[in-house]
């Protein structure tokens, strides 16, 4: 079944729908008249993302059917000590009614892709032209989703939150401008809250990698 959906897929982007059968067209036209991908190459796309971008390989990847997900946090759990022993209810305050909306959703955001393909690709093999598109797309979802992921602008312009873009983020200036010393990496990492250091890692721009690598001691040996 899987490689007569894969089939009448690779045969729409040749001929489109006016090339293919009713049974052609039933394999991968869902009820609103939309071609759907076939699994495989979806999840071929899909696989190929952590290999591509550093960002895929530290988030946290769910599946949902759902626009948003509820933003979780660590003030979210209310905490109480009491005496086992006497078995007494502690009433515990409710945080929940406190949420709203805004603060306490993250909204799924939607990645379209659109490519052109030549008619040398679409007179090659299935398995080529499969091929060419989990590359094409893969790559390219890969750099829109990296960037998405430190710069995007949020749910007003229907694209994600970045790391960088959110203002509850604190940013850590170092000493000097256009420069970074060594003292500046110590005090970025215990500028992050303890619980968080242990999975901590660090994400940096070429040109900062650069000037990191280059720090000397006083004796001009690399640090």
């Amino acid at each position: 079944k899987a490689e007569e959906k894969s089939a009448a897929f690779l045969k729409f982007l040749r001929e489109g729908k006016a090339g293919m059968s009713r049974e052609e067209k039933a394999l991968v036209e869902d009820t609103t008249g939309e071609i759907i991908v076939p699994d495989d190459l979806d999840k071929t796309i899909y696989r190929e993302l952590p290999h591509l971008t550093v960002m895929r390989q530290l988030a946290g990847v769910r599946q949902t059917n759902s626009n948003r997900v509820r933003r979780r946090s660590l003030n979210e759990v209310t905490m109480g000590w009491d005496k086992l022993e006497t078995q007494s209810a502690r009433t515990l305050a409710d945080h929940e009614s406190t949420l709203t909306p805004e603060d306490a959703y993250l909204y799924v955001e939607n990645l379209y892709g659109l490519t052109k393909i030549g008619e040398d690709e679409l007179q090659d093999s299935d398995v080529n032209l499969q091929a060419y598109l989990a590359e094409s797309f893969s790559g390219a979802r890969a750099a829109t989703e990296g960037r998405a992921f430190l710069r995007g602008e949020g749910h007003a312009k229907l694209q994600p939150e970045g790391v960088l873009t959110n203002t509850s983020v604190t940013a850590v200036e170092t000493k000097g401008s256009l420069t970074v010393t060594f003292d500046d990496f110590i005090e970025l990492l215990y500028a992050v809250p303890a619980q968080y250091r242990a999975k901590g890692v660090f994400l940096s721009p070429s040109h900062l990698e650069m000037l990191a690598r280059t720090i000397k001691d006083q004796n001009g040996n690399y640090i």
